[in-house]
């Protein structure tokens, strides 16, 4: 089974984010899914994104949810989807 690569792209501050990234760690936890985290929110890279539209959440180099947190479900769905990476 392929790792996925999972990244969360916002500032830990903020109370969507902080949802967002206990969501995916739910989901994993219920999948038992391989992957790897990668949590961006330095300003160098955050400036390269709309501020308005962050957290995103990343899944294999796809924009899959943006602003607002996903249930978990929802992740699971889309972890489950066949892709190229």
């Amino acid at each position: 089974m392929l790792e996925h690569k999972i990244t969360l792209i916002g500032t830990p501050t903020c109370c969507r984010y902080k949802k967002m990234r206990q969501t995916v760690q739910d989901a994993i936890k219920q999948t038992k899914i391989p992957y790897t985290l990668e949590e961006i929110n330095d300003i160098a890279n955050l400036s390269k994104h709309n501020p308005i539209s962050l957290p995103h959440l990343v899944i294999n180099g796809q924009l899959a949810f943006s602003q607002n947190p996903p249930r978990a479900k929802e992740i699971i769905a889309y972890l489950r989807v066949p892709s190229d990476f």
